[in-house]
């Protein structure tokens, strides 16, 4: 049973993840965002994977929708295994840092004052809020073709000089 999160403002978890999991024939739920935390605190989560928008070859660092770097450090939290899975397209050789590479972007406030079909400018926050972060290095990658570790992805003129 695959539990997907919403994954605001697009709503991606609720209609597209959902989609492909009921064109597959794998059992799911949505469930808000927030909830992920609590599912994994009971014990109901095995294994968490995310999407990515970019990753960085150098450090590991999975760049994505707001709400991963939630995922990952409760997943580590909770002793459950992290995994992004990724296009190798969405490799990134270059970059050092994602707090360097992509700066904060704040989605504007009316992104969010759509619920489903209907606009609520009551709910819309003032500030709007990121919706992009870098979440910490991941202990693994998937993609179609196989399994890896970040470091693994490094030749060795980028290793950690400190092992």
């Amino acid at each position: 049973h695959v539990f997907c999160s919403e994954t605001r403002p697009r709503s991606q978890g609720a209609s597209l993840t959902a989609w492909e999991l009921a064109q597959q024939g794998i059992s799911h739920q949505v469930i808000a965002d927030n909830a992920a935390g609590r599912l994994m605190q009971l014990g109901l989560v095995d294994l968490v994977i995310v999407g990515s928008d970019r990753i960085l070859a150098r450090t590991g660092e999975v760049i994505n929708k707001i709400g991963t770097y939630t995922k990952a450090v409760l997943a580590q939290r909770h002793g459950i295994p992290f995994y992004a899975a990724i296009p190798l397209s969405t490799l990134d050789w270059e970059s050092e840092s994602g707090d360097n590479a992509f700066p904060l972007r704040i989605a504007a406030p009316r992104k969010f004052a759509v619920l489903g079909e209907e606009r609520h400018p009551a709910v819309a926050p003032m500030f709007g809020w990121p919706i992009r972060e870098a979440a910490p290095s991941i202990p693994a990658l998937t993609s179609l073709r196989r399994n890896w570790s970040p470091a693994s992805l490094l030749p060795p003129a980028f290793s950690n000089p400190n092992g």
